[in-house]
């Protein structure tokens, strides 16, 4: 065997130990931090620091700049009922029947009922009223919903039939009077519902004066 095969035999049998070495050793005792002769800890080389800022996510975005991204809201599904101008419902009570109002203002607007009435006479009406309303708000927190208290001038027209004044009498007389309803009204954020409780002081004037009251709970979808 010549000098030359002996060298060349070592030199397989050299590289034979150090790939067996390094498929054994642990893979951080490979990537180890880096300590310089001065005494300062490298932990990664500037290759793979550049690397790990420049890695992008699937969307795209450099995972940097996605990390420092506020977080997004998503918008409620249903608007709040406070933030529209129309309603329509309905009122149980005295009388009982078909709610519309129109808030043209923050704290103004219309309400409008058409309804039917037994009376606490015990006599049929036919009436319809509408009435000009202040709202407050804020007078009253509940959770999850605003609250106002409203109050205002209305007017009213109806019939009734002429039984409250005569039981002889089969025929029905218009009546028209003013009314001065107060009441809460909860309105829900989540959805476009509100909900209000009502008592108004009624005066008719014609066919003569004749003082009442008016009582209803009423449930509106708002629009």
């Amino acid at each position: 065997m010549t000098i030359y095969e002996r060298e060349g035999k070592m030199f397989f049998v050299r590289l034979l130990i150090i790939l067996v070495f390094v498929s054994f050793v642990p893979r951080s005792f490979l990537t180890a931090a880096i300590v310089t002769p001065e005494g300062e800890v490298i932990e990664e080389t500037p290759a793979q620091s550049e690397q790990q800022e420049d890695e992008e996510t699937p969307n795209g975005v450099p995972a940097k700049e996605k990390k420092e991204q506020p977080p997004v809201t998503l918008p409620s599904k249903w608007p709040p009922a406070k933030s529209k101008q129309f309603g329509l419902g309905f009122i149980l009570g005295e009388p009982t029947g078909l709610s519309f109002r129109w808030f043209f203002h923050e704290q103004q607007g219309l309400d409008a009922l058409a309804a039917w009435s037994w009376g606490y006479d015990h006599h049929a009406r036919m009436l319809f009223h509408v009435d000009y309303l202040f709202r407050f708000y804020d007078l009253i927190p509940i959770p999850a919903g605003d609250t106002a208290l409203y109050v205002g001038p209305g007017m009213r027209i109806g019939a009734y039939d002429h039984h409250r004044w005569d039981d002889n009498d089969p025929e029905w007389w218009f009546l028209v009077g003013f009314r001065v309803p107060g009441g809460i009204l909860y309105q829900v954020r989540s959805f476009p519902l509100e909900v209000l409780f009502e008592i108004a002081f009624v005066m008719d004037i014609l066919p003569s004066f004749w003082p009442g009251f008016n009582i209803g709970l009423g449930l509106r979808f708002c629009f």
